[in-house]
């Protein structure tokens, strides 16, 4: 049985796919050997429920010296429409240099309050001047469901949301201060 704290990497031959379908050049100095979604108790899934917290755990290696990287993901709509981005740069945690023959596992952990529908997650490690050194489209998908409670989304995406109301002209009775 698999230690979801400290996990062990793998290689998944079927994102190759997605690098044959690549649009963007990549130089070739490191490889995405495999993207998985994991739920909220770090097992891997392809069903996520809006509210849940979700992983995207992506498996690099490293086939040259890299004096700096970013590991990226992308979330795309079946549609096709990018939907959020980010990276290791991005969120602070920054990964510094790195040898050929390393391999680093990156966990991004999130909530996908996304309208239900089915979704993919391309991955990328990048220099710093964007010079990619890989990239996988569409390495894994998954489906969001409806939420458990509330109301379904209706946009693309569920915002946190506070409203205030400020009625114009209308007097509101306010606490006596007499004791």
């Amino acid at each position: 049985e698999e230690d979801f704290d400290s996990p062990s990497f793998k290689k998944d031959a079927t994102v190759k796919k997605g690098r044959a379908r690549a649009m963007k050049r990549v130089s070739g100095g490191a490889r995405v050997r495999n993207v998985e979604l994991l739920d909220a108790d770090r097992r891997p899934t392809r069903v996520v429920n809006p509210e849940d917290a979700t992983t995207v755990r992506v498996h690099a290696e490293y086939l040259q010296d890299v004096r700096d990287s970013r590991v990226s993901i992308l979330l795309r709509t079946e549609a096709g429409l990018d939907v959020f981005a980010t990276d290791t740069s991005r969120e602070s945690s920054p990964l510094g240099e790195r040898r050929a023959g390393e391999r680093v596992i990156l966990d991004f952990t999130m909530n996908l309050p996304l309208r239900p529908g089915h979704y993919d997650v391309s991955a990328s490690v990048s220099r710093p001047d964007d010079d990619h050194l890989d990239w996988i489209d569409a390495a894994t998908t998954f489906e969001i469901r409806t939420p458990k409670e509330g109301l379904p989304i209706d946009g693309l995406v569920e915002l946190p949301t506070t409203v205030e109301v400020h009625d114009s002209g209308r007097e509101r009775e306010r606490p006596s201060r007499s004791a």
